[in-house]
């Protein structure tokens, strides 16, 4: 069963290693990267993702107030 995932990180390097994380199981699909929550709110309204990988340190909203 393949999860969709999206990325929610604002840090180039993390992103990189997340992106090459994700290649490599082969159940994960990268939907789509996100720098902040406005563009991340935006990605799952219109998409199904089962997987949030989400940095807690995020510009204006931080990533635990964004999950609640």
């Amino acid at each position: 069963m393949q999860m969709n995932c999206l990325i929610l990180e604002d840090e180039p390097l993390a992103i990189h290693v997340l992106r090459d994380y994700i290649a490599e199981v082969p159940d994960l699909k990268l939907v789509a990267t996100c720098i902040n929550a406005f563009e991340a709110y935006n990605v799952l309204k219109e998409n199904k993702i089962d997987l949030l990988f989400i940095d807690i340190n995020l510009p204006k909203v931080n990533g635990i107030d964004f999950i609640k």
